[in-house]
C-alpha cells in the first residue's frame, strides 16, 4: 500500500524459426537498495557539506589520488575555486602551497615517504593521523607557515578509499615561537655569559638553574648545586636569611665571608636576593646575583696599604726635613762636647786616670756624631760610602749590645769562624751593624715570651756551580747565620717578610721597615739573604756578602797624635758663642793669633778694613745676616787668594764639590777633633 521500487527485465519468446511467439519479463522488488541509494546520495552530500563549511581549509582525494573535494576555506586560501580542483590529480592540489608538483601529508598517510616527512616541522603520527608544519613558499609572498592533519577515509568495511586534510594558516604562531625562541637564546646566551652568579631557586629555596660564573665562583658542579637546598643546607646563617627576605618579598642582601656549599672553601662574595612572579602575579620563586669580591677586597687592602705606606712616606719624609735641623743643632752641641773635651785632655798627662774617662766622653760623642751620620741616612740626606771594613768585630760589638738589652730567657751562642783578617767586605760598617741588630731584635722579639736560644754565626762559604744564589756571583763570601728557637712563621706570613711596611707586630711595636731596609742594605751590598722558617722550630736568617783579599788594604784606625801648630792670624767666624769661645781657645793654644766674632757683617767690616791682616778665615755656615758662602764671596770680592774654611754641622746645600767651585778651599763637617 506505500509502492515499492522494482527492477523489470523483459525479453520476446520466439519460435523455432525465429517468430515472434509471446514476450517474458522478470520483476524484482529494489526498494530497499533504492533507498540505500538515496541515503548513501544524502550521506555524501551532507559530508560534502560539512567539508565544505568545516572553519580550516580541507580537501579530500579518493585513492588514486584526484581531488573530490575541495571546501571553501581551501577556495579562499588558494585563490582556485573547487570546479577548477575536483578531479584533478599528479599533486595538482599542491601547487598553490609549493609552487610545484609534491606529495603533502594527504599523500604520506596513504605512502609515507621519510624524504618528505623530513621536510615537515614537528611531524607527528598517531593512530594514523599525520600531523605537521610545513613553510609554504607558495602562499603570502612566500612567508607563510602552516600546519597540516591528515588521516586516511575507509568504507564499511575498512577498506580505504581516500584521505583527507586540513590546513591551518599557523604564520603568528610560528612567528611567536621562532621569536620565543631567539628571546630564550638571547636569555641563555646573557644568562650564561653575565660577568655575576645568577641562580634561580623556587619558592622553598631550591635550586633550580644557575649559570657558569656562578658554579665558578663558588667551585662546585652543576650535578651537585641543582636541587641543593639553600635554606637548610647552606653553614652561613646570614645568607640563609637574605634568602628568607628575597622569599619573603624583600630584597635579600649579604655581603662577607661565605661558606655557602659544603666542601666549598670560604670566599669573599656579595650576594643580592630577590623575589620573582609572573605576569599574573604568579609566584616563581626567587633569583640571586652573587659577585665574588675578593679582587675588590684585594683592591681595598691594597688601597689601604698604599694609603698607610703613603702616610709613612710623609712622617718619614717630615723625619727627614727635621733630621736636618737637628743635625746642625746637635752637631754644634757635638763641636763644643768634643772640643772641650779635647781641650782638657791635652792638658793632662797620658797615665791619668781623668784624662782616660775624658778619651771615653770622646768616644760616645762620637757614637753621637754616627748616629747622627745613621739619621740622616736613613731620611736619604747623606749617601753613605762603603769602604774595606772587617766584620768579624762589628758582629763582636753588636752582640755585646745585644747582650745588655736581651732577657735573661734568652742564650746568646756565637760561632765566628772567621778571624779579623779573613772577614773583610767592602762595606759600610754602620749599615752591617744596623743588619746585625735589626735580624738579632727580631729574633729576640720571636723569643719574647718562652724564652730560648740566639744562635749568630759567621763562616765562609764559595759560591759556585754546586752552590745556587741566583743574586751571587761566584766566589768566596761571608755567611752570617741569625737562628732563633722562637715561634716561627707561616707561608704566608714568609712570602711577604721583606714587603715595605708588613708587620705582624701589635700596633706600636713595629714599623714593617725593619727586614725591607735589611734587604736593601744586603742588595746594594751585591749579597742576598734568605729566610727559612717553622712555627714549631724557629726561624734563620742567612745573609751573604761577597769577601775580598789582596786588593784593598783595610784603613788603619786613626791614632791619637799631636796637632800641629802656627803662627799664623786666624779670622774665626760662628754665630754660637759657645763655639767662638772654644775655636779661639783651641787656636791659640796651638800657637794662632785669632780674631773671633759671633756677627759675619763685624767679620766682613774687619777684613775690609785690612784684608791682607789676616792669614785664614774660617767661617761657619748657617749664621743670621749672612751666611758662610756669602761671607766668603764678600771677602774674596776683597782679597781673592784669601784662603777659607767652612764649617757646617748639616746642610743639604753645601757639598765639597760646589764650595771647591766657589774658591773655598776646604769644607769641614762638624764635630771635629783638633
Amino acid at each position: 500500500g506505500k509502492g515499492a521500487y522494482v527492477f523489470a527485465t523483459g525479453a520476446p519468446l520466439l519460435d523455432a524459426q525465429g517468430n515472434r511467439v509471446g514476450a517474458i519479463e522478470s520483476i524484482r522488488d529494489i526498494t530497499e537498495r533504492k533507498q540505500m541509494e538515496e541515503a548513501l546520495e544524502g550521506s555524501e552530500q551532507q559530508l560534502a557539506d560539512i567539508i565544505s563549511f568545516l572553519p580550516d581549509a580541507t580537501f579530500v582525494i579518493d585513492r588514486y589520488g584526484k581531488v573530490i573535494a575541495w571546501n571553501r576555506a581551501m577556495e579562499e586560501m588558494t585563490g582556485i575555486k573547487a570546479e577548477d580542483m575536483l578531479g584533478k590529480d599528479q599533486y595538482e592540489y599542491s601547487m598553490p602551497f609549493y609552487g610545484k608538483r609534491r606529495p603533502l601529508l594527504v599523500d604520506l598517510v596513504l605512502k609515507p615517504d621519510q624524504e618528505i616527512e623530513a621536510e615537515y616541522v614537528n611531524i607527528q603520527s598517531k593512530d594514523g593521523v599525520l600531523v605537521g608544519d610545513s613553510y609554504t613558499p607558495g602562499l603570502g609572498g612566500g612567508h607563510m607557515y602552516m600546519s597540516g592533519t591528515a588521516a586516511v577515509l575507509r568504507d564499511s568495511k575498512g577498506n580505504v578509499v581516500g584521505a583527507i586534510e586540513s590546513i591551518r594558516d599557523v604564520t603568528d604562531r610560528r612567528r611567536m615561537e621562532v621569536a620565543l625562541k631567539e628571546s630564550e637564546e638571547r636569555y641563555r646566551l646573557i644568562f650564561d655569559h653575565a660577568p655575576l652568579g645568577i641562580v634561580h631557586f623556587n619558592h622553598a629555596g631550591v635550586v633550580q638553574d644557575c649559570n657558569g660564573k656562578f658554579l665558578e665562583i663558588l667551585g662546585t658542579s652543576r650535578e651537585r648545586i641543582l636541587g641543593f637546598d639553600m635554606l637548610n643546607e647552606m653553614h652561613d646563617p646570614a645568607m640563609c636569611q637574605a634568602v628568607q627576605a628575597a622569599l619573603a618579598g624583600k630584597l635579600g642582601y649579604f655581603e662577607g665571608e661565605c661558606d655557602c656549599v659544603p666542601g666549598c672553601k670560604p670566599l669573599p662574595i656579595r650576594a643580592i636576593y630577590k623575589r620573582i612572579t609572573a605576569t599574573d602575579g604568579a609566584f616563581l620563586g626567587g633569583v640571586g646575583l652573587i659577585e665574588d669580591i675578593a679582587e675588590r677586597k684585594r683592591a681595598e687592602e691594597d688601597k689601604e696599604r698604599l694609603e698607610a705606606q703613603l702616610r709613612q712616606a710623609q712622617k718619614m719624609e717630615a723625619v727627614g726635613t727635621l733630621a736636618g735641623g737637628i743635625a746642625h743643632d746637635f752637631n754644634n752641641i757635638l763641636m763644643a762636647i768634643v772640643g772641650y773635651t779635647e781641650m782638657a785632655a791635652h792638658q793632662l798627662p797620658g797615665e791619668n786616670v781623668v784624662r782616660q774617662n775624658l778619651i771615653q766622653v770622646l768616644k760616645a760623642a762620637n757614637r753621637a756624631k754616627e748616629l747622627v751620620n745613621q739619621i740622616l741616612t736613613f731620611s736619604r740626606q747623606r749617601e753613605q760610602e762603603r769602604k774595606p771594613v772587617e766584620i768579624v768585630p762589628i758582629v763582636k760589638e753588636a752582640l755585646k749590645l745585644l747582650r745588655a738589652s736581651l732577657p735573661s730567657t734568652i742564650e746568646i751562642r756565637q760561632s765566628l769562624l772567621l778571624t779579623a783578617n779573613q772577614s773583610l767586605v767592602l762595606a759600610d760598617p754602620t749599615q752591617i751593624h744596623q743588619i746585625m741588630m735589626n735580624l738579632c731584635t727580631n729574633a729576640a722579639d720571636a723569643m719574647s715570651e718562652t724564652g730560648g736560644t740566639l744562635e749568630v754565626g759567621l763562616e765562609e762559604i764559595m759560591v759556585d756551580s754546586g752552590v745556587h744564589h741566583a743574586d751571587l756571583k761566584e766566589g768566596p763570601h761571608v755567611q752570617l747565620k741569625v737562628r732563633d728557637t722562637g715561634q716561627g712563621m707561616e707561608r704566608e706570613v714568609l712570602e711577604r717578610i721583606f714587603d715595605p711596611f708588613f708587620t705582624t707586630k701589635h700596633p706600636g711595636k713595629g714599623t714593617g721597615m725593619g727586614l725591607a731596609v735589611v734587604h736593601g742594605i744586603v742588595k746594594r751590598h751585591h749579597g742576598t739573604i734568605t729566610v727559612s722558617s717553622d712555627p714549631e722550630t724557629g726561624s734563620t736568617f742567612h745573609v751573604y756578602l761577597p769577601l775580598i783579599r789582596n786588593a784593598v788594604e783595610v784603613p788603619p784606625e786613626p791614632q791619637a797624635s799631636e796637632p800641629p801648630t802656627g803662627n799664623e792670624k786666624i779670622l774665626f767666624v760662628d754665630d754660637e758663642e759657645t763655639l767662638v769661645s772654644l775655636g779661639k781657645q783651641i787656636l791659640e793654644y796651638l800657637g794662632y793669633t785669632v780674631t773671633a766674632t759671633t756677627n759675619s757683617m763685624e767679620a766682613l767690616d774687619l777684613f775690609r778694613i785690612d784684608p791682607e791682616r789676616f792669614d785664614l778665615v774660617v767661617t761657619d755656615m748657617t749664621m743670621p745676616q749672612m751666611t758662610g758662602i756669602d761671607l766668603s764671596s764678600a771677602l774674596m770680592d776683597f782679597r781673592p787668594d784669601i784662603p777659607i774654611i767652612l764649617c757646617t754641622g748639616f746642610s743639604e746645600k753645601v757639598t765639597e764639590e760646589n764650595t771647591k767651585s766657589l774658591g773655598i778651599r776646604e769644607l769641614i763637617m762638624k764635630p771635629f777633633a783638633i
